[in-house]
């Protein structure tokens, strides 16, 4: 439809100006060149070149096929220019949207890992300690069993937070949670107590607290 419109325009502009309506030709490259996947604008621009310079060797001699033809090859040149500046520039937005997307990925399968094997953890030591007390102390058993189903519980909303970006785990809230489940394992450690969290700088209390 431009190709139409443009040779419309150009014969109308023929019919005043002759040979000089030569000058739209690089027009049609520019409509071909900007519409088309490359490989198709490059045969469309070398086409409209090749009928171009013969049109030009046909109706014009002298200064101006000399003119007329130079400045077809260089407009032909400009045009393609940009049209390659055009697509280099997408590809490395398309290669910055892709590294992004990795990185995004990256973060998230980490964190997923981080908290799933803190919560695991967790439920493998009270899962030992059950099967310790379920002869022995049925109903200390049976509690831990209860602190389990709680754990989990804990450990799929932290799943869910984290691929919705919203994880943010306290380090306090951590510490807390680390003392309990030691404690309850009869495991004797030495772990810092809540009051300590609150000296530690932010950004080192998120680390600490994954």
């Amino acid at each position: 439809m431009y190709t139409a419109a443009l040779g419309a325009v150009t014969a109308l502009f023929a019919t005043v100006a002759g040979p000089a309506a030569l000058n739209a030709l690089p027009y049609f490259v520019a409509v071909w060149v900007f519409s088309q996947r490359r490989r198709i604008a490059m045969i469309a621009a070398a086409t409209v070149v090749a009928v171009g310079v013969g049109a030009i060797q046909l109706l014009t001699d002298g200064p101006q096929r000399l003119w007329l033809t130079v400045a077809m090859f260089v407009a032909t040149a400009a045009i393609l220019a940009v049209r390659l500046a055009a697509d280099s520039e997408d590809s490395m937005k398309a290669v910055r949207h892709e590294l992004d997307l990795w990185r995004q990925r990256e973060e998230l399968a980490r964190d997923v890992h981080d908290v799933l094997g803190h919560s695991l953890t967790a439920v493998h030591v009270k899962a030992q300690l059950v099967a310790r007390l379920v002869d022995a102390d049925p109903a200390r058993a049976k509690d831990e069993a209860e602190q389990i189903v709680a754990l989990t519980r804990t450990a799929i909303g932290e799943v869910r937070s984290t691929v919705d970006g919203l994880s943010a785990p306290q380090l306090a809230t951590e510490l807390a949670g680390a003392r309990r489940v030691l404690a309850d394992a009869g495991i004797r450690a030495d772990v810092p107590g809540v009051e300590a969290a609150a000296d530690v700088p932010e950004q080192a209390a998120a680390l600490f607290a994954w």
